[in-house]
């Protein structure tokens, strides 16, 4: 499920949502689409069990019935975790930071070691192009258990890939990477509060 990419996912709830008889909720205008948006999508290649989606339906449902019905139909890999009705505020609006567990094969270094440093200097994508970047106050925090390295970035209106972090690692550490594979596991606020505790 890691190769589907974000279009495809949205594609995939749309699909999942008439197939189970549930009626959503429609932008209006010349070209109605169905009001759904997913927070911060992740690259191809990254698992994750932390995905915020807010959804419009246009019937009377219960977040539990919601939940256990679109299980029923989504393929596998995808699971509905939990479900709530409506947000005095917009939890995207909230969103700060992302974790990933990152679990690598070959020699690792301890990643923590980077945030000693007065900076760190990596090409990054921006809107004008790539641009070498400070990534140092991107990073939260970071630290390794085993071959697990455990990390907390920046994301929303800044984000930080952690594969450019991966990158980084192995630039200024004596790290060699040569496999990882990457997995998001929580989307938090300014104050490290996970978004999807209900």
């Amino acid at each position: 499920m890691k190769y589907v990419s974000h279009l495809d996912t949205v594609r995939l709830f749309g699909r999942t949502m008439r197939r189970a008889g549930i009626t959503m909720s429609m932008s209006q205008g010349f070209n109605p689409r169905p009001i759904m948006t997913f927070a911060n999508p992740i690259g191809i290649g990254i698992s994750s069990t932390s995905e915020l989606a807010l959804i419009g339906v246009d019937e009377e449902i219960s977040p539990r019935d919601l939940a256990i019905t679109l299980n029923e139909y989504l393929p596998d890999g995808f699971k509905v975790l939990a479900a709530k009705k409506e947000f005095a505020k917009s939890p995207f609006t909230a969103l700060t930071f992302a974790q990933y567990k990152i679990t690598v094969t070959g020699d690792i270094a301890n990643p923590a070691v980077i945030l000693d440093m007065p900076e760190i200097i990596m090409p990054k994508k921006t809107k004008s192009g790539v641009k070498d970047t400070d990534i140092k106050p991107f990073i939260r925090s970071i630290f390794i258990e085993g071959q697990t390295i455990y990390a907390t970035v920046r994301c929303g209106e800044t984000n930080l890939k952690p594969e450019l972090l991966v990158e980084a690692i192995e630039k200024y550490t004596a790290s060699h990477i040569e496999e990882y594979t990457t997995e998001r596991t929580a989307l938090l606020d300014e104050n490290l509060k996970d978004l999807i505790e209900f």
